[in-house]
């Protein structure tokens, strides 16, 4: 009993050091040499990020450079997109493998940080009075405007495809997405995906979602404003909590070859 919670406190311990500590890992890109890189992408995202239906890519453009970044890194290291049933995402493995060093990633990463195209035009059909009610749930880590937050790796979600979100919401259910055993942050959404019980239910937080029209500033730990810190400390209590459970749900039985 003894070593189970001292196995848990460093656990947490652990959990908390990587939070403050993960987000100034990232390499400093060139968007210049990111500008030539980005042709491959071109042809599936478009020349403004602003990602195809039609191809099955999502809007990229304006997306914050550490999580573009660790994205690309995954495909890259078989973290994302190696699921059997994982279509889409394996269509990106062989192009986020023509980027060679971590460098090529961060000047990527930092060309499509800086387009700014038009928002999305909102396809689907929900409730978005219910949505507001289920993102309660979501906004501890993703802000109450779908700003993100980068001290919990929550990326931002304001101005993505709608149709986009629920595939991967549906992804993250189905145990497609954050089954790996190195994907920590994937891990910590499939218990918060399965807390929306139908297709109707996840409609109605998208339908919701795409009401944030705002574009703001991902909130960051080294300048936070105090009436921020409650919140922010909410989320890490539960960052940590998700990531345990995390853990044991991906411990599933999910084919993840």
């Amino acid at each position: 009993m003894i070593l189970k919670n001292s196995t848990r406190w460093i656990t947490l311990c652990l959990a908390w050091t990587i939070l403050f500590t993960s987000h100034t890992l990232w390499a400093e890109g060139d968007p210049e040499n990111g500008k030539t890189l980005y042709a491959v992408c071109l042809a599936c995202h478009g020349p403004d990020g602003a990602g195809s239906k039609e191809l099955n890519s999502p809007r990229i453009a304006g997306q914050e450079i550490w999580y573009l970044e660790r994205q690309l890194k995954n495909f890259k290291a078989g973290i994302r997109g190696v699921n059997i049933n994982d279509t889409y995402g394996k269509q990106m493995q062989p192009f986020a493998m023509t980027l060679p060093t971590d460098q090529a990633i961060a000047d990527v990463a930092a060309y499509v940080n800086s387009m700014k195209p038009e928002a999305p035009t909102p396809e689907i059909k929900g409730d978005a009075n219910a949505g507001k009610a289920a993102y309660m749930i979501c906004q501890a880590c993703h802000g109450s405007k779908g700003e993100g937050i980068m001290a919990v790796n929550a990326p931002k979600l304001i101005n993505q495809q709608d149709w986009y979100m629920i595939r991967q919401l549906k992804g993250f259910k189905e145990g497609l997405r954050g089954t790996h055993t190195n994907d920590i942050y994937g891990m910590q959404m499939r218990p918060m995906a399965m807390t929306l019980t139908d297709d109707a239910a996840i409609n109605n937080v998208v339908s919701y979602i795409t009401t944030f029209k705002q574009e703001q500033q991902v909130i960051e730990t080294t300048d936070l404003p105090s009436e921020y810190m409650p919140s922010v400390i909410v989320s890490i209590v539960l960052m940590i909590g998700l990531t345990l459970i995390g853990l044991k749900v991906g411990r599933k039985k999910v084919d993840v070859r």
